[in-house]
């Protein structure tokens, strides 16, 4: 795992969907562990967990994705930069 500012970045090599559900699970009591949801501590304030990230698939499990700016390719083991991106660099 790795954690870039607010964004909790993992990576695993398994196709076992029930290992990929514990290891989400766990993550989440991680996040939680350390940054607990506002209502445990009596502040105002959202949830450090993004219910809109998780509903849009952001926090899906995928052999490809991109990430911090950078897609990840777990099946070819390499990373590039978005297409949008590298084209606006070499204009």
């Amino acid at each position: 795992m790795e954690v870039y500012v607010d964004d909790f970045c993992t990576m695993v090599q398994t196709t076992d969907a029930r290992y990929l559900r514990k290891l989400s699970h766990s993550l989440l009591h991680a996040i939680h562990s350390v940054f607990p949801p506002p209502e445990v501590l009596g502040l105002d304030g959202g949830d450090p967990i993004s219910n809109k990230k998780l509903l849009e698939g952001k926090g899906k499990w995928d052999i490809r994705k991109e990430i911090i700016g950078w897609v990840f390719n777990g099946a070819r083991r390499y990373i590039e930069l978005p297409t949008a991106k590298s084209k606006f660099l070499i204009a």
